[in-house]
Order: C-alpha cells, then sequence, then structure tokens
C-alpha cells in the first residue's frame, strides 16, 4: 500500500532545519529531463511511511527499452541513513519503503509517454464520522489575471487570480 506524499515545490517543510540541503533545488521530484532512456528526476523532500525523505540533487534513471508503464519510485533504505532512493524496483530491497512518482512506456530507444503519479500535498484524512478534516492549510498558486493561469494545469488542480477575487478549477475541459 502506497503510504506517503510529496511536498509541493513551493513549500518547505523540514529541508530548512538541514544545513546540508539547498531547499532552493527543491521541485517536487518533477521529471525535468530526458535523453533517450535517460530520465533526469529533480530534488524534493517527502513523507514516506513516517519517515521525512529530502535530497537537493537530480537524479538520472535509465529505463529499460521497450516497457510499458515502467515505473519510478521514490523511496529510502531502511538499512542506512540518508539513503533516499530514486529509481526502478530493481533498485530497493525487500525492507526499503517506496511510493510510485512516475510511468514511463518506452521503445526504440527513447520515452514515448509518461504518467505523473506524484502525490503531491498532505492528504485529506476522513474522520470516524465521515466527515473530512483538513491537516494542512491549502494554498493554490495565484495569478494576476485569468490569461496568466497556465492552460497546462493538471486536472483537478486549481489557482486563485487577483483581478478577479476568486478560484479557477481545472476540471479536464
Amino acid at each position: 500500500m502506497d503510504s506517503g506524499w510529496i511536498v509541493p515545490a513551493t513549500d518547505v517543510y523540514l529541508g530548512d532545519e538541514d544545513p546540508d540541503l539547498n531547499d532552493g533545488n527543491f521541485n517536487a521530484f518533477d521529471k525535468v529531463g530526458e535523453n533517450g532512456l535517460d530520465v533526469t528526476i529533480d530534488a524534493g523532500e517527502a513523507f514516506l511511511h513516517g519517515a521525512w525523505v529530502a535530497t537537493d540533487a537530480q537524479t538520472v534513471v535509465t529505463l529499460p527499452d521497450n516497457s510499458t508503464d515502467e515505473t519510478v519510485y521514490l523511496g529510502w533504505d531502511k538499512d542506512t541513513s540518508n539513503g533516499i532512493i530514486v529509481g526502478l524496483s530493481a533498485d530497493f530491497g525487500g525492507n526499503d519503503r517506496k511510493i510510485p512518482i512516475w510511468d514511463f512506456t518506452t521503445s526504440g530507444g527513447a520515452v514515448d509517454s509518461q504518467s505523473d503519479r506524484r502525490p503531491i500535498g498532505k492528504p485529506l484524512k476522513i474522520t470516524e464520522e465521515g466527515g473530512v478534516r483538513i491537516d494542512a492549510r491549502l494554498e493554490p498558486p495565484t495569478y494576476a489575471t485569468l490569461s496568466d493561469v497556465p492552460t497546462d494545469m493538471r486536472q483537478g488542480a486549481f489557482a486563485w487570480v487577483e483581478d478577479e477575487q476568486r478560484y479557477y478549477f481545472e476540471d479536464g475541459n
């Protein structure tokens, strides 16, 4: 079972507490490049199975050719300290904790398609009474005008538009 979430790129939770980390590099483990079968996953911080993990360095993951839905995971090596892993299933030991963050389909020595599976932001919790308790303040991106809102917002995302004083929700249409 997946158990974890990634800190949004606009936030820093614990990264500023570690003097060895440059939290200015955190970018929510976004895919920031590809070269043939090599994909580059950016830095970030996350909470996985109750543990905080962070890296300020990019990671290059080499995907197998001619694969469908090859998953890249974010996790940690339970047998070492500072053992963050960004990689394929084979990069993890049996006791290591991980969550899926990207799926890739490859052929002919290149990436054909990708699917973003990153669980960004602290999840909502359902109370015993069936209600929803928000554990963290929702802070969507803010834009000056509606024309400033990116046209490629992920489905389910929302943004605040200052000049209209309202939220806009991306519903896929």
